[in-house]
């Protein structure tokens, strides 16, 4: 008897089964979170939003750089942050203000893709196992309140944030965390459908790992031997090609 070739879907989670609402903007943002009175008190009345932004994009290039597979601890780096820029300690009531407050403003800005709930419903009731693994700065539980609030969180098992792991993708590490999930499920058995060719496709395939490109843009159907799709819902015709193809190359 034939066994179907992938047995779990992996998914990334911005760009695949999440969005970012057009009003967005990490400016506005900033604004908020350093507008608190906390914070305003510990910046001073000289404070120059746009200068600051210009020193965090350095910063974060810089974290980038130094090693991009170590994921960061979003408190301490946002404390660091700031006492390197104003050169004092920073006091708990304003750090705390400004992590809180970018948070909220964050999610409040964050959205399902459209009919992502139906087609994980519809991937699970075929059998297949479904689980996250998703690069993310802060705390895991803003997501998984996120999840259940869009009652997709029992599809996942595992759910894994890199902000709970001490690694994020590409590195190798994550991917094969999340393997161990399922000893008894061969890598070559996982589809892995992300939006970032150089973290997700390239990680996913560096562990052996199934591959879907979701590209919203929607030039393609496949790059490089990899499947292209503009939305997660084209990923049952995916499966059922490569189902097909199985078929044909055992008979």
């Amino acid at each position: 008897m034939h066994t179907r070739e992938i047995q779990a879907i992996f998914f990334d989670m911005g760009g695949v089964l999440m969005d970012v609402s057009p009003g967005y903007s990490r400016e506005e943002a900033f604004r908020r979170s350093l507008g608190g009175p906390a914070m305003r008190a510990y910046l001073g009345d000289d404070f120059d939003l746009q200068r600051f932004l210009a020193f965090f994009e350095t910063v974060l290039s810089g974290r980038a750089q130094r090693d991009p597979g170590i994921q960061e601890d979003a408190w301490r780096e946002d404390k660091v942050m700031m006492e390197r820029y104003t050169g004092r300690l920073v006091p708990y009531d304003a750090l705390r203000e400004k992590f809180w407050t970018h948070i909220a403003y964050m999610t409040r800005c964050f959205e399902p893709i459209s009919g992502v709930r139906d087609v994980l419903k519809d991937l699970t009731e075929r059998g297949y196992i479904i689980g996250l693994i998703s690069n993310v700065f802060h705390p895991a539980i803003v997501y998984k309140e996120l999840f259940t609030q869009w009652e997709i969180i029992d599809f996942f098992e595992p759910l894994l944030f890199s902000s709970e792991f001490r690694y994020k993708k590409p590195n190798p590490a994550i991917f094969r965390y999340a393997l161990s999930w399922y000893p008894q499920i061969l890598p070559e058995q996982v589809m892995y459908v992300g939006d970032t060719w150089e973290i997700d496709v390239e990680g996913a395939r560096g562990v052996g790992m199934v591959p879907v490109w979701v590209n919203r843009e929607g030039a393609m159907v496949s790059r490089d031997g990899v499947p292209v799709v503009r939305h997660i819902r084209e990923l049952v015709d995916v499966l059922s090609a490569r189902d097909r193809f199985t078929e044909l190359t055992l008979r």
